[in-house]
């Protein structure tokens, strides 16, 4: 049974470092619009609470917005607006680079999850 263990170890491996390089991705365009941008608009590229990257938004929520999620939403077009107004490729980096980061992180944490439960509970 350890060679589910053994196995799942690579899958793990990949996961995180995804993430990690998401991560990296994220913080060096975050910090070239924290250097560019005048200090009122600074704000912008700062997310929910501790600065974490925003939920995505997807062409169905631009258009669709859950009530809910409308305070989100407006928040992210505007931002996409500013930074698009001050550099439209670094900005498109950005919008990738969360994308990434929020979708890899939720990937990361289902691996570890799983890698938790076959390391404790098959032995």
């Amino acid at each position: 049974m350890k060679w589910f263990v053994i196995l799942y170890l690579p899958i793990l491996c990949i996961s995180v470092f995804i993430f990690l390089r998401a991560l990296f991705r994220f913080i060096k365009v975050k910090e070239f619009f924290g250097n560019t941008l005048p200090d009122n608009e600074k704000e912008c590229i700062n997310g929910f609470p501790n600065c974490f990257p925003r939920h995505p938004i997807s062409d169905y929520y631009k258009e669709h917005p859950l009530p809910w999620t409308k305070e989100t939403v407006d928040g992210l077009l505007k931002r996409n607006e500013i930074l698009l107004k001050y550099d439209k490729e670094k900005a498109k980096q950005l919008i990738l680079a969360e994308k990434q980061l929020f979708y890899s992180l939720n990937t990361a944490v289902i691996a570890t999850g799983i890698f938790a439960l076959l390391f404790f509970v098959v032995k």
